[in-house]
């Protein structure tokens, strides 16, 4: 039997996954084609956003017109909008198009308006999912609140998307309940929750192997993420200002993209001292270093105070095994891990402070036993997504929707 062909578009490379996105998208990917499916993956993004990735359809020169709003925060919407309007982009993505789709999977909603263009124009009639990360019109009000952009004006734009994707979806994919409750609203598509996962770490071995420039003698609480909005927030209202509650040999470690735009808010403290002495921004890891600071370190923090979707880092926290200092926010869609062991709530700042401290006083030789976790790595988590593309392609699906 020929194989269903599965046309996957993603706004950013997927090899050397780094942030949350790439490595859901990749994921997706990966449980699609153990789906048996024949995937044709187009990654389409802004070459030099990503160097030295190469993008199936490069939008630099669109972007570069003049004509968009080029301002980080809203970079992924614009691309969109630049795909789906400049004429020579659009031609460029129908020609590397496969003519023989029987499915589109569409990572985000950005670009929606490029594939619904697509049938418009009649390049293609294939049903499509939209797997969703976020409720995204009401992520990026929250992040562009206090900007000089126009918040309102982007928030609409971004509505107006989201709710004509879900429309004329097949299946829409979200990660809460939550997220399914708000997009039911638009109606249209079928709407499936596919959690965002994570995978089982080989640590054992990891043990004693410190992170060059971590004093092999301290102990230390490990906080990673990109440099999305809600972390750098969370950092600076909550782990900035736990540092003065640690022990003199004790630490917190933070690794990843999110240390980029930190170092800023650390020079302009008023506590550069106890920065200095008590906080390592590590910056970009290997997944081996990552391995490594995860084995050796004495509790994972989540300082997540806004925002919409769930937190991959969640999800790692609580299969690594370790003790877990976490907002309720960080815990969206993981509601069924509130009261599993050494797992801390923390909502407020005196209650983090006093819950990393208590996290790094404790001794503890073995790892966390939380029961149900293996529901929680990748395979587990995203196959509703494989299942939903089985049964529109073989007959047991809804359908497609209008266009």
């Amino acid at each position: 039997m020929t194989r269903s062909r599965v046309l996957h578009l993603i706004p950013f490379p997927i090899e050397n996954a780094r942030h949350g996105g790439q490595i859901r998208a990749r994921e997706t990917n990966a449980v699609l084609r153990n789906a048996g499916f024949e995937i044709t993956t187009m990654e389409i993004f802004d070459a030099s956003a990503y160097s030295p990735h190469i993008p199936a359809v490069d939008l630099s020169d669109a972007l570069s017109t003049g004509e968009w709003e080029l301002d980080w925060r809203l970079r992924d919407y614009i691309i969109g909008a630049a795909l789906a309007q400049d004429d020579a982009a659009f031609a460029d993505f129908v020609s590397k198009i496969p003519s023989d789709i029987d499915l589109i999977v569409l990572e985000e909603p950005w670009f929606g308006p490029a594939v619904l263009r697509l049938r418009k124009d009649g390049h293609t009639s294939a049903p499509i999912i939209f797997n969703s990360y976020n409720v995204e019109y009401i992520a990026k009000a929250n992040i562009l609140r206090e900007t000089d952009l126009d918040s309102k004006k982007y928030t609409q734009q971004i509505k107006a998307v989201e709710r004509s994707l879900v429309r004329r979806a097949a299946v829409c994919t979200v990660v809460t309940e939550n997220d399914a409750d708000l997009y039911s609203k638009f109606g249209g598509s079928e709407i499936v929750i596919a959690p965002n996962g994570t995978i089982r770490r080989k640590m054992s071995h990891l043990k004693g192997v410190r992170y060059h420039g971590i004093d092999p003698n301290s102990e230390y609480a490990l906080f990673v993420g990109s440099a999305h909005p809600p972390n750098v927030a969370g950092f600076r209202e909550l782990i900035l200002e736990s540092l003065e509650a640690l022990q003199s040999h004790q630490r917190i470690v933070v690794a990843g993209n999110v240390c980029d735009p930190l170092y800023q808010i650390v020079v302009g403290s008023e506590r550069p001292r106890i920065c200095r002495d008590r906080l390592s921004l590590v910056g970009q890891v290997s997944e081996f270093e990552l391995s490594a600071l995860i084995a050796n370190a004495s509790a994972i923090l989540l300082p997540i105070t806004y925002g919409g979707g769930s937190n991959l880092k969640t999800a790692e926290a609580l299969v690594s095994g370790k003790v877990v200092v976490g907002t309720r926010q960080a815990f969206r869609g993981y509601e069924a891990y509130l009261d599993a062991p050494g797992v801390i709530l923390a909502d407020t700042l005196p209650d983090f402070k006093a819950a990393v401290r208590r996290a790094l006083d404790a001794t503890r030789s073995e790892p966390i036993v939380r029961s149900g976790v293996e529901e929680l790595l990748w395979c587990s988590t995203l196959q509703p997504i494989a299942s939903a593309a089985q049964r529109l392609l073989y007959g047991k699906g809804r359908g497609l929707a209008a266009a």
